[in-house]
């Protein structure tokens, strides 16, 4: 797998792709953009070498490989690369897998709609994240797409809780109020303004956790200065980071939300958006069953209110949640993605080879 930047999160997901593909002798051999910093944790094997086209054909003929997973996006490390390794693994008939989006969703370029869709045609099999992202491609890629639900692996997480709702409230300084969780990156297309606006009116029994590092925009200062936030800042530890998910009520992205929302469906938390431009994983949240997409600040306001005063509403939005993340966002769904066409490439190669 061609991968770009090795995020943390994903590194158990590989780790179990892992041992699943070790079941037919396959070997998994990740070469990632950058160098990984957190080496202790990783159970594949990995590639530190420069990513350049050379290294690219000496890999392949020292690995003995024939099945190819680009996980890159096109401009790192270099446009030119992306369509090199391309045309090359098509040319040497190797199994060459597309792994993303599809195409850019950040982007309404109707050229690089193209182009994208253009590249797809020397791949064998696409790999998307949620099936939303199938409209994107043209009918001649459809046959040959599978959905590897993009997830966090968050299987047994109840076992770093050791203590009743009540005492982890007490330990972070909450009572019996009505907590919204925002998590994650702290970025302006998170619209992270917009609760703290909401949270300016002082709303009787409600608090809004804040966790995340503070990436662009100037949120500190309001957040320090309003009795109603608390801002813990990063946080990387896996125990405290249950925690605070198991003690909230809420999980709350106004704009931009990704894979937050997974941690979130998987604690039962309800989850509220502003209807825009999401990452693919909004495909979990259907609204008026585990959470709620409005429309506005005010319609969002109101919501959030009716759930702090409505417990079985919030209770039942939270068992669907939890459903969610059984049903569509758990780990096995994910994994199984990637095997099907992993594996049924194989046979293929198999199968030439007798012939």
């Amino acid at each position: 797998m061609i991968h770009y930047e090795l995020h943390f999160y994903r590194i158990p997901i590989y780790n179990k792709l892992a041992k699943e593909l070790k079941k037919y002798d396959i070997n998994l051999i990740i070469w990632p953009e950058k160098i990984l910093n957190n080496q202790d944790q990783i159970e594949f094997d990995f590639l530190s070498e420069p990513m350049t086209f050379k290294q690219y054909k000496n890999i392949l003929g020292k690995y003995n490989i024939h099945t190819i997973i680009n996980f890159l996006q096109p401009r790192s490390p270099s446009f030119s690369f992306y369509v090199k390794i391309i045309f090359y693994s098509y040319l040497k008939k190797l199994n060459l897998i597309y792994y993303g989006h599809g195409l850019n969703l950040e982007s309404n370029n109707k050229i690089l709609f193209c182009i994208y869709n253009f590249l797809h045609i020397f791949y064998k099999r696409i790999i998307l994240y949620t099936p939303n992202e199938k409209t994107n491609l043209w009918g001649i890629h459809q046959k040959k797409i599978e959905i590897a639900y993009n997830t966090l692996d968050l299987e047994d997480k109840n076992y770093l809780i050791n203590d009743t709702k009540e005492e982890l409230r007490k330990k972070y300084n909450f009572g019996n109020e009505f907590i919204i969780l925002f998590s994650g990156r702290i970025e302006k297309r998170k619209k992270l303004e917009i609760l703290i606006e909401i949270m300016k009116k002082k709303h009787t029994n409600i608090k809004l956790l804040v966790v995340g590092p503070i990436i662009n925009g100037n949120y500190l200062d309001e957040m320090q200065n309003n009795e109603n936030i608390m801002y813990l800042g990063p946080i990387y530890d896996s125990k405290k980071m249950a925690e605070l998910f198991f003690i909230s009520d809420v999980f709350s992205i106004p704009g931009h939300i990704g894979l937050g929302l997974v941690e979130a469906l998987y604690w039962g938390l309800p989850i509220l958006t502003l209807d825009l431009k999401h990452a693919p994983e909004i495909y979990y949240l259907q609204n008026s069953y585990n959470g709620f997409i409005v429309n506005n600040k005010n319609e969002l306001e109101k919501k959030l209110i009716e759930l702090s005063i409505n417990s079985q509403l919030l209770k039942s939005l939270s068992e669907n949640a939890k459903n969610t993340y059984k049903e569509k966002a758990n780990i096995t769904n994910m994994i199984n993605g990637f095997l099907k066409p992993i594996k049924e490439l194989e046979q293929i190669k198999v199968k030439d080879s007798n012939e």
